[in-house]
């Protein structure tokens, strides 16, 4: 897969705002663990393929996937389906704490954004526990003006809600902002809020770069590649400005 990009926006740019599952942490071999460890509580065998073709997804929008495709007796199993997403929130803080570790180019693209010297960002699906359980595994609290988490919105990705409340809370506007995804459905959330997009898709676990992710306006191998030269085509008016 090669580095592309589309055009490029002239509104500076003031924040950059990064998604944690698959572009910060390496969570979703974790994620597979806690959901087809959670899931076998009820009986649901699940594969990692079948968790795979969740990703992006928030864990009770999973839960509530599942049962109504294969629903479960809660009475019989005890088990009711906010209990399920709770064990299997509790399952993948564990093994965050325990065996979370970053994506490549980590360090290398926060450095990088630090040094521009604009506002940062975590924009997750995932719920606030997870998120500070692996900023601090990661040891990169520090990057962070803000922590967002769309656990408890009314809308998950690919609703822009969560990019449009982060933004908010950084005080700049949505056009402002570029965003770091992974994920199809992060993508989608972060172009509907009218930001500017890189992608990262993670294909090291099988398949190819869906094609849909041509409406970021990036697409790169792995998040080391955030740098210079890609912040030129993000934002043309700084080459101009010789910012």
């Amino acid at each position: 897969m090669g580095t592309w990009s589309r055009s490029a926006s002239s509104i500076p740019l003031k924040s950059v705002i990064v998604d944690l599952d698959g572009c910060l942490l390496d969570s979703e071999p974790l994620w597979w663990l806690a959901e087809i460890e959670g899931f076998g509580k009820v009986g649901r065998i699940l594969t990692e393929e079948d968790c795979r073709e969740t990703t992006g997804l928030r864990i009770d929008e999973i839960v509530e996937l599942r049962y109504a495709e294969q629903p479960w007796d809660e009475a019989a199993t005890g088990i009711t389906r906010r209990a399920l997403r709770d064990l299997i929130l509790s399952l993948m803080v564990k093994h965050i704490q325990e065996s979370g570790h970053p994506m490549k180019g980590m360090k290398d693209a926060l450095d990088f954004a630090k040094s521009k010297k604009v506002l940062m960002a975590i924009c997750s699906s995932s719920a606030m526990p997870l998120i500070e359980a692996a900023v601090d595994r990661l040891g990169i609290r520090g990057y962070f003006d803000v922590l967002t988490s769309a656990g408890d919105l009314q809308h998950g990705k690919p609703h822009p809600e969560v990019y449009l409340n982060c933004a908010k809370a950084l005080g700049v506007h949505p056009t402002q902002c570029v965003a770091i995804e992974d994920s199809l459905n992060g993508v989608l959330a972060a172009k509907a809020a009218r930001m500017r997009c890189v992608a990262v898709p993670d294909v090291r676990h099988g398949g190819e770069v869906d094609k849909r992710f041509v409406i970021a306006d990036v697409v790169l191998e792995h998040l080391g590649e955030f740098d210079q030269s890609v912040w030129d085509r993000l934002c043309p008016s700084d080459v101009e400005r010789g910012g």
